[in-house]
């Protein structure tokens, strides 16, 4: 099916936003020409400003955004807008466009209504999602939950197992094992965090805090499936333990693709996974109520398990290497 599903309908149209992007322009203008730049193309300028005087373009934009929209506000849309903007900028030296680009299209479902809807905010929940898992699949589909602590004195006094994973259920990209010892004042101060403040993607603003205890899945590894309307398109393998993790990126048919992101290449060749094609079947299911969504899956060839759903791959801000590697990617997903 066609992406323009996703991108018709779905982009953040607001009077100031579009106020603030002309006047960022503008000004990043004058600034290009107070550094001898005589670029007409924005896109090129800004790359160039950036190597010019970084500190300096970066800084623009944040005043910008300050003079047009006013002080940040917790869980406003303009605002959310506004840092997606900046964030998708600061990482691609480009504008977002409504052209069936992955990142371009994570900004889209991150600054519009779609990161809102009820089972995208559900399933954010580490904890909770498992019961979405479940529900279409089977809990056996589902990495055990040992514990679910919610407060300083629970982690105080809870006898953290010797080989677990401790992770918090409404945030990203935090975790700890057991066997690497268990930094309970990191976990405590997990509590107090809210991921929705470091990204503005609106989803995780109102999780409750709390840290859940899974067993520790050593032998495993991750497949990550990219899912189009309920159909798989794009796969991640990701090898390796914490400190040396490698990965690469693949067909459905596990064809090989030359895209390096955000990890280095694995250096050899992923075999196929032994389960994929259930993998496959598995992310039909559960990507069926989503038009975009990654699945994430821990596989050691004899057993599967659903980790996570991810609602916005990376932010929108993936750099993905050599030239070409985001269209690549982009074409491989929307086709």
């Amino acid at each position: 099916m066609p992406p323009q599903r996703i991108l018709d309908f779905q982009t953040y149209s607001n009077p100031l936003f579009d106020r603030f992007v002309g006047t960022l322009e503008d000004r990043l203008r004058v600034l290009g020409r107070e550094a001898g730049l005589s670029v007409s193309d924005f896109d090129e300028l800004y790359a160039r400003l950036v190597s010019w005087d970084k500190e300096k373009t970066r800084s623009i934009m944040t005043q910008t955004a300050f003079d047009v929209v006013g002080q940040p506000k917790m869980y406003d849309r303009l605002w959310d807008a506004v840092a997606a903007y900046c964030a998708f900028l600061s990482a691609h030296a480009r504008r977002p466009t409504t052209r069936p680009l992955l990142n371009d299209v994570m900004f889209h479902v991150k600054t519009t209504a779609e990161i809102l809807k009820p089972l995208r905010v559900f399933v954010t929940d580490k904890e909770l999602a498992k019961i979405y898992v479940a529900g279409l699949i089977g809990r056996s589909y589902c990495v055990d939950t040992t514990a679910v602590l919610r407060s300083d004195a629970e982690i105080d006094r809870y006898d953290f197992p010797a080989d677990c994973a401790v992770k918090p259920t409404h945030l990203s990209g935090s975790y700890q094992f057991a066997h690497s010892g268990i930094d309970k004042t990191a976990v405590k101060a997990w509590l107090r965090q809210n991921y929705y403040l470091m990204t503005r993607e609106a989803n995780y603003g109102h999780l409750d805090p709390k840290i859940i205890i899974e067993p520790f899945l050593g032998n495993y590894y991750e497949v990550k499936v990219y899912c189009l309307f309920g159909e798989p398109k794009l796969l991640n393998a990701v090898l390796g333990n914490t400190t040396r993790r490698r990965n690469d990126y693949f067909t459905v048919d596990w064809t090989r693709l030359d895209v390096q992101s955000p990890l280095p290449p694995f250096e050899g060749i992923i075999p196929k996974p032994r389960m994929i094609e259930e993998i496959l079947e598995i992310s039909r299911v559960l990507s069926s109520r989503f038009n975009l969504v990654r699945l994430d899956f821990y596989t050691n060839d004899d057993d599967i398990k659903v980790g996570e759903i991810t609602n916005c791959d990376n932010s929108g801000t993936r750099v993905y290497k050599p030239q070409g590697a985001h269209e690549l990617v982009s074409k491989v997903i929307f086709g």
